[in-house]
């Protein structure tokens, strides 16, 4: 169960419990997981106003064993031992709340709930009772007096009862005990977590200050304004402004413009006229029917298209990629019909070197051995191997060897 669930059967309790429902709120006080000393306490108090003492100082029992420092636990649990006339039982109740007051005049509890101050003045006056009651009358007269000592430093009105016990006991007549107020019946959840409970309206409703409409007391969205004046007449517009001020919400007094009714279109057959000013549908043939003298497998371009009068590579390919190996690895894109001058023209200046400065060394993939490359001749020869064996025109198979 949530702590807000919780609040909502406790706050439910105490207000059964002012109404005088005394059973409903022992139900909703034991609805609640696990109550705590002050739920128990409350329900003692309820099984006291329905004159079920015994049930009464169970729940007693059960209040002061979860809180063994509530001193006021003590004090009413022995004030039923005294409804039961078990006054040394009671006695050692008074002692214990005594001992919980810890050398106060008083304890407040409307910190935890409870309105009322449990005062040793009180505590001591029914103790001296329950010894005037067992016959020990000294000790009792002593008690009397020391409360009537602690209750002059209170200057409460209700501890009357105390000079008034001494003026009794003169005359030789019994003096009757102190008992809780109805006030004090039971502990009430705080205001911080009731107020969780309960729905705040913190903004409040709104209200119209000023207005340019007379009877204008719309507080909502523009929206919704709108809409309602759609449905209703719009209100009267104030007269002492301008004819054509902006500031206004009434509505023009013009009825809106009519739609115009849907039309309906006729088919008429076209004329000859009309047949021949249109264009020609294309034909839906295929191409090759289209142009019989052009050949299905020749595209225009290639038709029109000068012959190359570069000879094709005898290697098979149009360009491939060297990869020279000297102080670092670089790649260079060529033609496969490159000469040889030229190819290390453009190794030079990959490695910025002059040119004739290098030997070009051509390892065999097979053997492992290195052929130089001097000339024409040697360069084809290192390259036609690894160039017919493969189909792509992108050639990495070449490793050339760069030494000064």
């Amino acid at each position: 169960m949530s702590l807000k669930e919780m609040i909502e059967f406790w706050k439910k309790g105490v207000d059964e419990a002012q109404q005088g429902r005394h059973s409903e709120a022992i139900k909703s006080f034991l609805d609640m997981p696990e109550p705590g000393a002050r739920i128990y306490f409350n329900i003692a108090n309820m099984y006291v106003c329905l004159g079920n003492i015994e049930e009464a100082e169970k729940s007693l029992n059960v209040c002061v064993k979860k809180d063994p420092n509530l001193a006021i636990g003590y004090f009413q649990r022995g004030c039923l031992h005294i409804v039961n006339k078990k006054y040394r039982e009671a006695i050692c109740d008074f002692d214990l709340a005594i001992k919980n007051l810890r050398g106060n005049l008083l304890i407040d509890y409307k910190q935890l709930g409870l309105i009322y101050k449990l005062y040793t003045a009180e505590v001591l006056y029914n103790k001296a009772y329950c010894l005037w009651q067992i016959n020990e009358r000294s000790e009792s007269k002593r008690l009397l007096n020391e409360a009537l000592a602690s209750a002059a430093e209170c200057s409460e009105s209700r501890h009357r009862v105390v000079s008034t016990a001494l003026d009794q006991i003169k005359r030789g007549e019994d003096f009757l005990p102190y008992r809780l107020p109805k006030t004090a019946q039971v502990f009430v959840p705080p205001r911080s977590k009731t107020d969780v409970v309960n729905n705040i309206d913190f903004l409040g409703k709104a209200k119209v200050v000023s207005s340019v409409v007379d009877q204008d007391d719309f507080t909502g969205f523009v929206g919704a304004q709108k809409n309602k004046e759609s449905r209703s007449p719009s209100p009267a517009v104030r007269k002492d402004l301008p004819p054509h001020s902006s500031i206004t919400r009434s509505k023009s007094s013009e009825p809106p413009p009519k739609p115009n009714p849907p039309t309906t279109r006729k088919y008429s057959p076209p004329s000859a006229k009309d047949a021949k000013m249109r264009p020609p549908k294309p034909s839906m043939a295929p191409p090759s029917f289209r142009h019989p003298s052009r050949s299905p497998n020749l595209s225009p371009s290639s038709e029109h298209s000068p012959t190359n009068s570069r000879s094709p590579s005898p290697y098979g390919a149009s360009a491939m990629t060297i990869k020279v190996h000297y102080t670092t690895t670089r790649a260079i894109r060529v033609a496969s019909s490159i000469s040889y001058q030229k190819l290390v023209h453009l190794i030079c200046r990959k490695f910025d070197k002059s040119d004739n400065s290098i030997t070009l060394w051509f390892k065999c993939s097979d053997t492992g051995d290195r052929i130089q490359l001097t000339d024409e001749k040697t360069l084809v020869s290192a390259l036609i191997i690894p160039l017919t064996e493969s189909a792509s025109s992108i050639i990495n198979l070449l490793i050339y060897y760069c030494l000064d």
